[in-house]
């Protein structure tokens, strides 16, 4: 059995369930988008719930990778590190997946891994955030006065705005109102007369 396997189903997984909503999303149909055999699936993954918790560590994993790129690159470039955040948090709102995945980590929300995984994500983002909060700060690029910790913080929560906003309204074009959501960021950081990263 291949490590190829094991993200060839997670990744499966991820679209069906985006697509169908974690019910209608079944081993039978991850099985086929795969193309492995039901014993692969189960070798792997004794459940449904042991899938979405997959899905879920390698996101974590993949975000940590990504931050560690971002802060490395923050050092130069700060404004380029929260750009980056901004972006990849207007790509996964606009993802249309994004309300059937939401609906299936609610359903497993009393799972303890979920629930460690969502805590431990949210965790590095706000960590991450404060790091470049703090390199921007001592750059001399933004003039906020708040700590960067409480800084980040209200950014997460612009984050959680915007994805919680398309997932209650699906007809949202999240990239198209993307230009005035990014000013909302640059109050929040205290940056001023930063041009726009194209959508």
């Amino acid at each position: 059995m291949s490590e190829e396997n094991r993200r060839a189903v997670l990744a499966a997984a991820a679209a069906a369930i985006g697509e169908l909503g974690y019910q209608r999303a079944t081993t039978r149909e991850i099985c086929r988008r795969a193309g492995v055999s039901s014993g692969t699936f189960f070798h792997y993954f004794p459940s449904k719930l042991a899938v979405l918790r997959g899905i879920l560590a390698e996101d974590l994993a993949e975000a940590t990778t990504t931050w560690q790129q971002r802060l490395a690159a923050a050092e130069r470039d700060p404004d380029g590190a929260l750009d980056a955040w901004f972006g990849d948090v207007v790509a996964e709102a606009d993802d249309p997946g994004i309300a059937a995945f939401a609906a299936a980590i609610a359903g497993a929300g009393d799972d303890p891994e979920v629930s460690n995984l969502l805590e431990g994500r949210s965790r590095l983002d706000l960590e991450g955030l404060t790091a470049v909060v703090g390199l921007g700060r001592s750059a001399a690029s933004w003039h906020g006065t708040r700590a960067a910790d409480r800084t980040a913080a209200l950014l997460a929560i612009v984050a959680d705005g915007i994805a919680t906003r398309a997932i209650e309204d699906p007809a949202l074009d999240v990239a198209d109102i993307r230009g005035d959501l990014h000013e909302v960021v640059d109050a929040v950081v205290g940056r001023t007369g930063r041009s726009r990263p194209s959508a």
